[in-house]
């Protein structure tokens, strides 16, 4: 059976993974460690989770349970290069602590969108992140302040605004909300 998951952030610089079955008590699955900084936003979709901490860090960890970390109160490995078929990558991009966080891929409204990530921070800046890669796929600065939500929608006014199927929204400390179709270079 599929489980349900659910992450968690903390000021122990660690990311829990959870299985929140219903009529079952929440247990914890692992604890991904790696961050310098208090852990204060995090996403998961399938089996890829995304975590930011107060440096400004963003930790991308893939595959947790394929490394025999599915069970309670086991640690995963510690932090090494993704592409050498390991548990996570650290992405550099942002200044001041990260603020906002969303998944475009499995679990989001973007089923084309299979391997992205959103991330927002303190610095006002949107990165798009693609799990392939150590680079950013977009970035920029939309917001005069923190970045504060990073939402994704398939309909409503928004998408008819912009005439697209498809649109990002973003809200900011600027009390601006941006509209940004993804499959146009986020503009």
């Amino acid at each position: 059976p599929t489980r349900d998951l659910l992450v968690s952030t903390g000021r122990d610089r660690s990311v829990r993974v959870w299985s929140v079955e219903a009529g079952r008590r929440p247990a914890e699955l692992t604890a991904l460690e790696g961050h310098r900084a208090p852990v204060v936003e995090a996403t998961l979709a399938g089996n890829t989770s995304l975590s930011g901490d107060r440096d400004g860090l963003v930790m991308l960890w893939v595959r947790w349970a394929a490394f025999g970390c599915d069970h309670p109160r086991q640690r995963s490995p510690p932090a090494q290069d993704m592409n050498a078929g390991r548990t996570s990558r650290r992405l550099e991009a942002h200044r001041g602590h990260v603020t906002a966080m969303h998944a475009l891929g499995p679990a989001s409204q973007f089923p084309e969108a299979v391997n992205l990530f959103c991330t927002g921070a303190q610095d006002g800046r949107l990165v798009i992140w693609d799990v392939r890669s150590p680079t950013p796929a977009h970035a920029a600065r939309l917001h005069v302040g923190a970045l504060s939500a990073i939402e994704s929608t398939r309909t409503g006014a928004a998408c008819a605004e912009l005439g697209c199927d498809d649109v990002l929204v973003t809200a900011g400390a600027d009390n601006a909300i941006k509209l940004l179709d993804w499959r146009a270079s986020f503009r």
